[in-house]
């Protein structure tokens, strides 16, 4: 919900591809990368998400990571929680990188 210039309520739909939490049908997706810090405000909603990805049989990878906070590998790229997420993360898209070379039909 935003406001218009005259300051009434201007209200929108839900749209299921704003929030993951909104989708209905998450059949389908391709593989996700999903992390979160042990102490963020969405932990529960991406937990939900990647239990819900997987009850379809899609592909999710989950990461929760203690002492991490939102947005913690931005506003703390030193810390040791940090740089083991950014670590995991970019193995992660390697491997993804690496597994669509080798699909056919990839050339």
């Amino acid at each position: 919900m935003g406001r218009d210039r005259r300051s009434r309520p201007v209200h929108r739909p839900r749209v299921a591809y704003t929030a993951p939490a909104r989708a209905t049908d998450l059949s389908g997706l391709a593989p996700a990368f999903i992390e979160v810090g042990a102490a963020e405000t969405f932990r529960d909603e991406a937990v939900d998400y990647a239990s819900r990805i997987w009850a379809t049989g899609g592909q999710a990878e989950l990461h929760v990571w203690a002492g991490g906070y939102h947005g913690f590998s931005g506003f703390s790229p030193e810390a040791e929680v940090s740089q083991a997420a950014v670590a995991a993360r970019e193995s992660w898209l390697r491997a993804c990188c690496a597994w669509a070379d080798e699909s056919p039909g990839a050339r």
